[in-house]
């Protein structure tokens, strides 16, 4: 199964798909898992109530560092869902984000739409790095059982660094 990315820099706009060898539940179950943390995604945990204008903060373990904050726009199960976002650290404007999840054969494409207006260029080139490493993440978690060795070694730097961060709680 094949990764596509398609990127818009005049519109601001970066597309990311990846196709997943799981049924689409099964992706779905862990795009939208909340309170628990979410290996693929940074090992953040996602905490929202996951109703349409709720909050939404990707965050620690232990919920003194948000990473990212927004606010779910939509949420159709198994097929969409769409939140702002705004990474705490940047003075960017929020984006948009829009996953959707499509039934192919032998599994689920997943895609992540990333958009916004001026300004929020910073937020792009983080966000694309982000994305690509999110994708391969989830992709492995779900398929293989575990993380690559690579991202699991980062993560652990990162939760050794994590307690040097100025708290914030956005």
């Amino acid at each position: 199964m094949a990764s596509m990315e398609t990127t818009e820099v005049e519109g601001l706009k970066n597309v990311f798909s990846v196709d997943i060898a799981v049924p689409r539940a099964r992706v779905w179950r862990e795009l939208t898992a909340t309170g628990s943390v979410q290996p693929f995604y940074f090992d953040t945990v996602l905490d929202s109530t996951m109703q349409p204008g709720a909050p939404l903060r990707y965050q620690t373990r232990n919920g003194k560092h948000v990473f990212i904050t927004g606010e779910v726009l939509e949420l159709i199960p198994e097929q969409r869902f769409s939140h702002s976002f705004q990474f705490t650290d940047l003075q960017d404007p929020p984006s948009t984000v829009c996953f959707e999840l499509e039934e192919i054969e032998g599994g689920t494409r997943l895609t992540v739409t990333h958009e916004g207006s001026a300004g929020i260029a910073k937020t792009m080139t983080r966000a694309t790095r982000g994305w690509k490493s999110i994708f391969a993440n989830l992709k492995s978690q779900l398929e293989r059982g575990r993380l690559p060795l690579k991202s699991r070694v980062m993560h652990g730097i990162m939760r050794l660094m994590t307690p040097l961060l100025p708290k914030n709680s956005n």
